[in-house]
């Protein structure tokens, strides 16, 4: 008996001697076994509630196919015709896998009315006309391809093996259909091009960045809004309504930015692909729950046969209950099994397998993207790493953490501060995160005094935050590591460099060269492989001033004049230059706008209005930051990260839109603003390191009076500016609020208000977001 076993190993051996490199994919490890190992990640948890005792694999299955196989089999094959069932005697005489074909008879879930031999293993379809190759392999790499695609490991470019977590992707529309541009569905599967872009401002010092043309967001947008519709019309399960919501956020996001966020060419294809998967991955779900879903719950009816729609991309599996719901829903399938269960297996017609090569670009982007994942294709972590890389796009880099010559090397985050001293110059109760021995007696130059001048340009701070700015304790050998001696700089001006300036001619010429290069230096933070430098107050001063100094020397000619500021700016935006490109054209500019008016029309209002976009979204950019900083780190959970901090905000944190100035935290009604206040205070529980009470400890109750929501408004501004100094080595840009309502109409993103009887109260539900 050892000797049958030797013999029968080295015969395996010579086997996949023989069958090795039949297929592009490494696949010397790869059995269809593998697909009932996947464990949940943590991630995954809503999806996994999502679809609980759903598709189980169990002994009852094996059950079911021991017993079909009985039903079905009419022969018995003799020894030696078993014994040919080889991979390399079937490449041979490919005839073989037809030893049960029989077309007569009514096909079942684990027939074959296609079928073939792929590498080591048999794959069967009951219900498709066309054999897909499957991605074999258990090292896949995974990167973006030269069409923004993930090549035949994308579930809209190919079919994909069956993950539970994901079993609405196999109803996917299947983009094989290449469908032309009158089709519905066109704008859900086209890639703009150079001819559906134009450039944001041909004024600016630096060329690249843009917007896609408006008739073609339109275009896109109606139909991502056709399906966000269709899905705000249904109600499922809670799982199910919890991902649909998650979608149509994402989705909001997404359009929201392709409409205002100057990017690159490459960055808005990126975005409208990310757009388009997400579109598809809604409808999707929509179509997974409303028609194939109740499908699969039915009795089975022996008498009902139904044709797979083959507009769906399917997927592929070894497991029998699978087969079996994907057949009854009518969901194309495909089956794959080891070669030795070919005796067994029904198969009325042989099909060549078609290679992904044949119908999608395998090339990889010019950019060369970092690879996304690694693994193979039965693994949910394969779609969380797409997710994550997804929503990376939809946010700003984490600029904060780099150093500050722009290089590459990232800085080391300081550890947690110890419990920063009181708040308060007055006497008042001893707060849980105040040194003993702090009090008035401390000197009055260790109190931080706002020290820039008053301008009619420079907006207030919101009241509540300035109060907090007035209580830092400015003791820089408080601070954390060596930001007390080299604070970190700023992503953008901070908001008082184009005012402080006693020439007003100076002012005006900083901020007409703010708004020539306010487009790449916002468009910056979004680039692809760059990593913008931070610069102190007086480097931007210096930066924003270079049309000014460049006037007051006479003595150079104009192209010197030019030459220098490019360079200088060239230096600003090295690494950045292949999405960013520099302006070799004069250096005047007479075409300057602001939200498309004239800059010799501008009034005291919109100068305003500069100032608030530069200081919202650099306090974004530093709240953002300091919640990464300070953290409690909870792996894997970065997406749910970003969107805590973003409900903060009345809308997207990567736009800051000037109709929503005086929305969110800045709105003048405690009411309105309260809802915003409590995600901040919820974000800053997971804050590492004491707290005042009021923000460390969970309320009683979910209700909020007017008093309340002050109270905490007040020990969160002062908590934030203390936290941030301590980390920054610098005070923090805080909201301020415009002096006048903008004409410009803004929505902000829709949220859910608790509901309650009282009057006069918040409920609050930032908890349950």
């Amino acid at each position: 008996m050892p000797e049958r076993k030797r013999q029968v190993a080295v015969e395996r051996r010579k086997q996949k001697q023989l069958t090795q490199g039949t297929n592009c994919r490494d696949d010397s490890t790869y059995s269809p076994e593998d697909e009932r190992s996947i464990g949940h990640d943590d991630d995954g948890e809503w999806q996994t509630y999502l679809f609980a005792n759903h598709m189980v694999f169990s002994f009852n299955s094996l059950f079911l196919v021991a017993v079909h196989i009985v039903a079905t089999s009419t022969c018995t094959l003799p020894t030696s015709t078993m014994q040919d069932f080889t991979p390399q005697n079937i490449k041979l005489h490919p005839e073989l896998l037809l030893h049960k074909k029989n077309p007569d008879e009514k096909i079942t879930a684990f027939d074959g009315a296609l079928g073939g031999l792929y590498d080591r293993f048999i794959v069967t379809t009951p219900n498709m006309h066309t054999l897909y190759a499957p991605p074999l392999g258990n090292n896949h790499i995974m990167y973006l391809r030269s069409d923004l695609q993930y090549g035949d490991d994308d579930p809209l470019s190919w079919p994909q093996p069956y993950v539970s977590q994901f079993c609405h992707f196999p109803v996917i529309c299947s983009v094989l259909l290449n469908p032309s541009e009158s089709h519905p569905d066109a704008p859900l599967y086209w890639l703009p091009g150079k001819t559906d872009f134009y450039e944001a401002d041909s004024a600016s010092e630096c060329r690249g960045p843009g917007f896609l043309l408006h008739q073609k967001f339109v275009w896109l947008q109606n139909r991502v809004n056709l399906t966000v519709g269709h899905g705000k019309s249904m109600t499922f399960s809670e799982g199910a309504e919890d991902l649909k919501r998650r979608y149509t956020l994402l989705l909001h996001d997404l359009l929201e930015r392709l409409q205002y966020l100057p990017m690159s060419l490459e960055k808005v294809q990126l975005s409208v692909r990310e757009t388009q998967h997400v579109t598809l991955y809604l409808r999707a779900l929509i179509d997974y729950m409303l028609i194939y879903k109740p499908r699969m719950d039915a009795v089975p009816d022996g008498s009902l046969s139904r044709k797979a729609d083959h507009e769906l991309m399917g997927a592929y599996t070894s497991d029998p209950q699978v087969v079996q719901s994907f057949f009854r829903a009518g969901i194309p399938v495909w089956i794959i099994r080891p070669v030795d269960q070919l005796p067994n297996i029904r198969i009325d017609r042989v099909e060549h397998f078609q290679e992904p090569r044949f119908f999608m670009s395998l090339d990889q982007h010019r950019a060369k993207f970092c690879p996304i994942f690694k693994g193979h294709g039965l693994s949910a972590e394969k779609y969380y790493a797409f997710d994550k890389f997804m929503r990376s796009n939809v946010r700003f880099p984490n600029v904060f953490t780099w150093t500050e010559n722009g290089g590459s090397s990232p800085a080391v985050n300081p550890p947690v501060p110890v419990p920063s001293s009181s708040s308060s110059r007055r006497d008042r109760k001893m707060s849980p995160y105040a040194r003993q021995g702090l009090n008035n007696h401390l000197p009055s130059s260790k109190w931080f005094v706002d020290r820039t001048p008053a301008h009619l340009f420079l907006l207030p701070l919101v009241a509540v935050w300035g109060h907090g700015l007035s209580n830092l304790v400015f003791d820089k050998a408080r601070c954390i590591g060596s930001v007390g001696v080299k604070p970190r700089g700023y992503a953008l001006p901070p908001p008082s460099c184009l005012t402080t300036a006693e020439n007003p001619s100076k002012i005006h010429s900083m901020f007409k060269f703010w708004l020539c290069i306010r487009v790449p230096m916002i468009a910056r933070l979004s680039s692809t492989l760059y990593l913008p430098a931070l610069m102190d107050q007086n480097s931007w001063k210096t930066l924003v001033s270079l049309d000014y100094l460049g006037k007051a020397t006479q003595q150079e000619n104009s192209d010197t004049k030019a030459a220098k500021r490019r360079d200088r700016m060239r230096e600003f935006l090295k690494g950045c230059c292949d999405e960013i490109e520099m302006d070799v054209g004069t250096a005047e500019k007479d075409s300057v706008f602001w939200r498309g008016k004239p800059y010799s029309e501008l009034t005291a209002t919109d100068f305003q209005e500069v100032v608030w976009e530069i200081s919202e979204l650099e306090f974004r950019l530093e709240l953002a930051e300091l919640d990464r900083m300070v953290r409690v780190a909870v792996p894997n959970h970065d997406t749910a990260r970003e969107t805590a901090v973003s409900r903060c905000f009345a809308g997207p944190i990567t736009i800051a839109d000037v109709g929503s100035a005086n929305m969110g935290l800045a709105h003048p009604n405690w009411f309105d603003r309260a809802p915003y206040l409590c995600s901040l205070h919820q974000l800053m529980q997971t804050w590492a390191g004491t707290k005042p009470e009021i923000i460390a400890k969970d309320k009683k109750t979910w209700l909020w009076t007017e008093s309340e929501i002050q109270q905490l408004e007040k020990e969160v501004a002062e908590y934030y500016v203390d936290t941030f100094f301590l980390h920054f080595g610098r005070p923090p840009v805080l909201p301020r609020y415009l002096l006048h309502n903008p004409c410009m109409p803004f929505i902000p993103t829709p949220r859910i208000r608790g509901q309650t009887t009282t009057p006069n109260v918040h409920a609050d539900i930032s908890k349950w977001e």
